[in-house]
């Protein structure tokens, strides 16, 4: 741990607070989920009573809802009645998709010239955020290639798998309940993962070593079949990170409305006063949370990208696999 995951975790804390220019890119690249390799366990657990397959995707990051929003939308309107009246309508569904394909572009450029300036940052050289988002926006349609492959297939398993096992486990036994658990958690979630790890460490090879969609695909996956244990002890360390941070601000939260709380009552006589005061109790809570979801994914993504350079170099096992270092199984030499 010293020599490893301590090192990476002070290197991504300084990094991410000296470098405030990754922030945007970091606030941008989070709208694609924070939770990282977890994410579809989030998802999952998001009351869970009414999951269906269109529940699903409108809940899901940012980006899948907002497109199947947006379809929805568009398929909602009775194109056999529509007349020239109903024109301005047309253009603005069709401006509104113009304005989510921009956002798309600046997000998924975002992550990338977050990669590429991290890596940069870590072996010492200068980077900035112009020079650094110009990067991901020149590698735009390979990291999307990639997020999509990805992205289609974490929805392809979620209704060739998740959606059958609703509808034919019944989930008013316990055993129905159990076995339902066993499958998602010990089959479906893992499955997710490794397609997650793969397509992380395929965008870091675009953004790093400058490999096409194919060698970054290839590479990925060898890089994590050789790795896959200190790639799972990273996703385990973030998320269990994830979890007190959420804690830390529960508790920055609670005191931020135990304060507005407290002085509420001292502007509840004047209306004005009262809606002014609730508007910048609002503002407050989404800055700290905007500031907190910024912060984690800029450590996040700098400790992908310090694991992603030391196992790529083959210079550092997992912490597994130096505990059971006679087990040469767990840890299998790269052709």
């Amino acid at each position: 741990m010293q020599t490893f995951y301590r090192h990476i975790i002070k290197e991504a804390w300084d990094l991410t607070r000296k470098h405030v220019f990754l922030w945007p890119l970091a606030f941008l690249a989070s709208l694609l989920g924070v939770a990282g390799t977890f994410q579809i366990a989030f998802d999952l657990n998001r009351d869970g009573s009414s999951l269906t397959l269109q529940s699903f995707y409108t809940r899901s990051d940012f980006m899948t809802s907002t497109f199947v929003g947006w379809n929805q939308s568009f398929d909602a309107i009775p194109w056999a009645q529509v007349s020239l009246v109903d024109l301005p309508i047309i253009l603005f569904f069709f401006i509104l998709l113009l304005i989510i394909v921009a956002i798309a572009i600046i997000i998924t450029s975002s992550e990338g010239g977050l990669m590429f300036a991290l890596g940069r940052l870590q072996v010492n050289k200068t980077a900035s955020y112009l020079p650094s988002f110009r990067r991901g926006l020149d590698k735009f349609w390979t990291l999307f290639s990639i997020n999509l492959i990805y992205r289609l297939l974490y929805l392809i398993t979620f209704a060739l798998v998740i959606v059958p096992l609703l509808v034919v486990i019944p989930h008013s036994t316990p055993m129905g309940t159990l076995l339902f658990g066993i499958i998602v958690y010990f089959i479906v979630i893992p499955l997710i993962m490794i397609l997650d790890l793969v397509a992380r460490y395929s965008l870091m090879y675009v953004m790093l070593q400058e490999n096409s969609i194919r060698d970054a695909l290839y590479n990925a996956w060898l890089l994590f079949r050789t790795n896959w244990i200190i790639s799972l002890e990273t996703a385990l360390l973030l998320l269990a990170a994830l979890f007190l941070s959420l804690i830390l601000l529960s508790a920055v939260a609670y005191g931020v409305v135990f304060f507005f709380t407290m002085f509420g009552a001292f502007v509840a006589i004047s209306p004005a006063a009262l809606q002014i005061f609730s508007v910048t109790f609002i503002v407050v809570l989404i800055l700290i949370t905007a500031v907190f979801v910024t912060f984690f994914s800029a450590m996040q993504m700098s400790i992908w990208v310090g694991v992603f350079r030391r196992i790529n170099a083959n210079t550092h096992p997992s912490k597994i696999h130096r505990l059971l270092r006679h087990a040469t199984w767990l840890h299998k030499p790269t052709a």
